[in-house]
């Protein structure tokens, strides 16, 4: 993305993520901004049962995501990718393999499409690291230049009319 303005934001914890702004967004004298990870967002799922049909669960506790991180890292180094512990989301540096459209899984109740990089094991739990082929989207309020991510409790509050002036402009 070529000449696209990019924002560093900070988390609670003090991770950063770099991003590109894709929209700012006035509203009630305050700046809001849309953004999108610069690297690749990636998810961490893990399959707690063994039965073939069962439903990856996403890996959302600290604990356990710090547990089976070096080894994630350690199988995404052996791909020549990078995973990196950023803010909101993990993301992955590095030349991403590409996927025909047939081989990509797609969730069926959610919609949702993920392209599989990675399935290793940890602790005898077996886990998948995968990208939203839709990306991921983070909304932050911009002062002076500098992004700070949105509380829930403020996502809440300008959440529905950032999404309503966002449709508008879009169509």
């Amino acid at each position: 993305m070529e000449d696209v303005p990019t924002l560093l934001v900070q988390d609670e914890s003090g991770r950063t993520l770099l991003t590109y702004l894709e929209h700012l967004i006035p509203l009630d004298g305050v700046d809001y901004a849309l953004l999108s990870p610069v690297d690749a967002p990636v998810y961490l799922f893990a399959w707690d049962d063994e039965d073939e049909d069962a439903e990856p669960r996403l890996v959302e506790e600290d604990a356990e995501l710090q547990a089976v991180l070096p080894t994630a890292k350690a199988v995404m180094e052996e791909r020549d990718l990078s995973l990196l512990e950023t803010a909101v989301v993990l993301t992955v540096e590095g030349d991403i393999p590409e996927l025909e459209n047939e081989e990509i899984p797609e969730d069926e109740e959610e919609g949702d499409a993920f392209l599989p990089l990675a399935t290793f094991y940890n602790d005898e739990t077996e886990y998948s690291l995968a990208i939203p082929l839709d990306g991921i989207y983070v909304m932050a309020r911009v002062v002076d230049g500098e992004a700070t991510l949105l509380s829930p409790d403020e996502l809440e509050a300008v959440g529905p009319q950032l999404e309503a002036i966002l449709e508008e402009r879009l169509g």
